[in-house]
């Protein structure tokens, strides 16, 4: 393997610790490494290789920026942690529960727990629903 081809796996190893350790260091010396890279393959003037390489590396960035980031959260937001906690009953938009009725009146079961619905809904013992939101401690659905 060539030393272009080493400096290409070195980065996307780099890309991937990114995934694991949430910090930008890894990725932007990738960024170097593959910026490296490129000016090792181009047979260019010295200076015009110099200015490809440079606009390259601030591709990368506005890459970095703007999609890798936000690429990155959301995974990490999806199959890992969310990256704000939502604490108490606000915390439940999105979940599913449960319809049961106890006494004559509907409650949400969620996770275990009761809660009451924000108004009368059109609901059956038993039926499953996801929350949409939480107003003033009740849910809403």
């Amino acid at each position: 393997m060539t030393i272009t081809g080493y400096l290409i796996t070195a980065g996307i190893l780099l890309m991937l610790i990114d995934i694991f350790f949430r910090t930008d260091v890894p990725t932007y010396i990738a960024y170097l490494l593959f910026s490296y890279a490129l000016f090792r393959v181009i047979k260019l003037n010295l200076l015009v290789s110099l200015i490809v390489t440079i606009l390259f590396f601030f591709l990368l960035l506005l890459f970095h920026n703007f999609i890798w980031n936000v690429t990155i959260q959301r995974l990490t937001d999806r199959f890992f942690a969310k990256d704000k906690y939502i604490a108490g009953v606000e915390g439940l938009a999105g979940e599913k529960g449960v319809a049961k009725m106890i006494d004559g009146t509907f409650y949400a079961s969620i996770h275990g727990d009761l809660y009451l619905f924000a108004d009368d809904v059109d609901v059956s013992e038993g039926e499953t629903f996801t929350v949409k939101k939480v107003t003033d401690g009740k849910i809403v659905i």
